[in-house]
């Protein structure tokens, strides 16, 4: 009898709770469009996942390899091309859209998509030139060289599309930028299903990943963006604009802040086909794919918050950075458990569908989910230290995540293969996350991060940041 009152109590403590959260205009627009980005996620991911059980099984776990090397190529490429430009739009779009002035906002979109057609040139380039060093001197795989060669001449189309999404979410249309997620992975799936049971017959279907994916994407996310701006009664007005070096002042330092994060995803890939064979590089990056579900949700929740925490913050209403940082975090956890149990305890069963040569790596999927429970546990980090005008000191703090798994990669690769690339994954991600959690405590007096039982967004002294403050800062 009493438990049942202490339960039921229990769930009238979290329904008011909910209610609350609700109530909050700011958590609910987030809630909302995170709901909405997590359910498309969820088909991205369910599409993704059909995609890689077609090719584990249908070509093994070599081919898995051979895209992991290749995808790596296109995104440590890319996301050096993109100099930062697409996060900068997160932060100067909902800026100009505060203040009314589409026409400033639709200038500096402009601005980084010729700055963006300069730097892809000069990136495709250079990959297309080193090719034949990567595939016959680095990784010994001189069959992989013409693939590597392909993103050279895909590569402006998939940063021009990732650049609209990032637009799309900066204008709160983020509906139309996970759509335009779905139809890319969609066009990918329907393609190799067609091609594998068919009508072709292809060894390697790993060109499917440029030509189905980004190219026909880039036009399709254009259009929204288009009908938006391009408003006759909106770009009349006539306003002051920032110049290529203002944009290039703020996006530069969030260049060196993705480059970190992007080494530290593709790192492990890297270093490992230097000491094992394709095949087991293939299981692990589908261990790393499938560790990666643990954090839907936490994508899904920052790519709506981000916009929203540079509207609060430009605003100065640090109060409500706080509130919606804080349940956002909270809420991330709590929807990732059953995902986390999944992949911890039922690691061999769940790689077992990718067929059975992938079963070795359920040890590997378990160390990788741990580093995945840190991750969500500390929220949306990145985006609020990147938003608030801390932008150089998330890079400091990534760029140190990466050198930790770094050493760790190069000290525990050789002796134990793929489970020491996942306790290096791990150790890393704990890193900076951790470290970027104390950060905030500092610079805004609460914990952004969620942890059972522990109650640190009880622990609260919000710092309320002066207008000469946030534009030093800046």
């Amino acid at each position: 009898m009493v438990f049942l009152q202490k339960k039921e109590l229990s769930i009238k403590k979290i329904r008011q709770k909910l209610d609350v959260a609700l109530k909050d205009k700011n958590f609910s627009f987030v809630l909302k469009g995170s709901a909405l980005t997590a359910i498309t996620l969820g088909v991205v991911q369910g599409l993704r996942f059909i995609s890689s059980v077609v090719i584990g099984r249908k070509y093994g776990a070599s081919v898995v390899g051979d895209l992991a090397l290749v995808t790596a190529v296109q995104s440590i490429a890319a996301i050096l091309a993109n100099a930062g430009l697409k996060d900068a739009m997160l932060k100067f779009i909902p800026q100009y859209k505060e203040k009314h002035n589409l026409a400033t906002a639709f200038d500096i979109y402009k601005m980084a998509i010729k700055l963006l057609f300069v730097f892809s040139i000069i990136a495709s380039a250079v990959v297309y030139f080193i090719a034949p060093w990567l595939g016959n001197t680095v990784w010994k795989t001189p069959e992989l060289i013409p693939f590597f060669r392909l993103t050279s001449f895909f590569l402006f189309f998939f940063l021009w599309n990732e650049l609209n999404n990032f637009s799309l979410r900066a204008i709160l249309k983020v509906k139309n930028a996970n759509y335009n997620n779905i139809t890319v992975v969609l066009f990918r799936v329907i393609a190799l299903i067609v091609i594998t049971f068919g009508f072709y017959n292809i060894n390697n279907p790993i060109w499917l990943h440029f030509v189905a994916g980004g190219f026909f994407a880039a036009f399709i996310s254009f259009i929204p963006i288009y009908r938006f701006f391009y408003k006759p009664s909106q770009l009349q007005v006539a306003q002051p604009s920032i110049d290529y070096k203002e944009l290039i002042s703020v996006s530069f330092p969030m260049l060196l802040t993705y480059s970190s994060f992007m080494i530290n995803d593709f790192m492990d890939v890297v270093v490992l086909k230097m000491f094992v064979s394709k095949a087991t590089l293939g299981v692990y990056r589908n261990c790393q794919t499938l560790s990666q579900l643990a954090a839907m949700v936490l994508v899904g929740m920052n790519t709506t918050i981000q916009p929203k925490i540079s509207q609060l913050y430009h605003k100065n209403e640090i109060t409500e950075v706080r509130k919606i940082t804080q349940r956002a975090s909270k809420l991330i956890f709590l929807i990732n458990i059953p995902v986390f149990i999944l992949l911890i305890f039922g690691s061999k069963y769940v790689l077992s569908i990718y067929g059975k040569e992938f079963m070795s790596g359920a040890l590997c999927l378990t160390l990788l989910t741990i580093g995945q429970v840190i991750n969500t546990a500390t929220g949306p980090v990145a985006q609020l230290l990147n938003v608030t005008g801390n932008h150089k000191k998330f890079r400091d703090i990534a760029f140190m995540g990466a050198m930790v798994k770094l050493v760790f990669n190069l000290a525990l690769i050789p002796f134990y293969g793929i489970y020491g690339a996942a306790i290096a994954s791990a150790i890393s991600m704990a890193t900076w996350n951790i470290v970027g959690t104390l950060y905030i405590k500092k610079k805004f007096g609460f914990y952004i991060a969620y942890v059972p039982f522990l109650n640190l967004h009880k622990k609260i002294k919000v710092v309320e940041n002066s207008t000469n403050e946030k534009q030093n800062n800046e």
